[in-house]
């Protein structure tokens, strides 16, 4: 595959032509949908959200085709075994081509902003909370929706009065108006408590 990236067509190639076997497309495939709802992951978000240890030969198969994006962690010079993952082109080309519901990180998502990300799949993780592709999400990735009216938020980013007023101009269609109270009585707000992770701040891409 070329060394800059993936087209839809080799996507497609790759798959309709079968160049991956059943067990490699069914594992790429669910790596793919994990990374398209959660975002940014590490080896245990990504592993928990797919109910499996994912096998670190379908990670490498999927970075080396372009399909999803590998980091690893580094401060300064210094590197530690800590890997992230977010869906490439190629992840949302092969998504796209199956239909599968998808969230696109914010293309300017710098280290705070995927620090947030990664350490709201922590709280929702250990709180049980999931998130829904119902209402869309923050394209700043200062609060989630998740399953069951849930919106988790971070304070120090965003109140929830400002949150409410987002709400309340999204769901308004007609010139009707939802009240503060009726958005109250449809989601429950909940602060993520957590401190956020480190994901280091020279933290890059290993295959270009």
């Amino acid at each position: 595959m070329s060394n800059i990236g993936i087209s839809r067509h080799e996507i497609e190639f790759l798959f309709r032509n079968a160049k991956f076997n059943l067990e490699q497309i069914e594992n790429i495939g669910e790596i793919c949908k994990v990374l398209g709802k959660y975002l940014f992951v590490d080896r245990t978000i990504l592993d928990a959200r797919a109910n499996k240890d994912i096998g670190l030969s379908y990670l490498q198969r999927t970075v080396e085709n372009h399909i999803i994006t590998e980091m690893q962690h580094q401060n300064a010079n210094r590197k530690k075994e800590i890997y992230y993952y977010q869906l490439g082109m190629g992840g949302q080309y092969l998504l796209d081509k199956a239909e599968e519901n998808y969230f696109n990180i914010n293309i300017l998502a710098g280290r705070e902003m995927k620090s947030r990300i990664l350490t709201f799949n922590y709280f929702a993780l250990e709180k049980g909370h999931d998130i829904t592709f119902r209402y869309g999400q923050d394209k700043k990735h200062r609060f989630f929706f998740c399953k069951g009216g849930i919106i988790c938020y971070y304070p120090k980013n965003i109140k929830e009065m400002e949150i409410i007023r987002i709400l309340i101009k999204k769901f308004t269609e007609d010139d009707v108006v939802p009240r503060i109270e009726e958005i109250r009585e449809k989601f429950n707000f909940i602060p993520i408590d957590k401190d956020l992770l480190d994901i280091g701040y020279k933290t890059k891409t290993i295959l270009d």
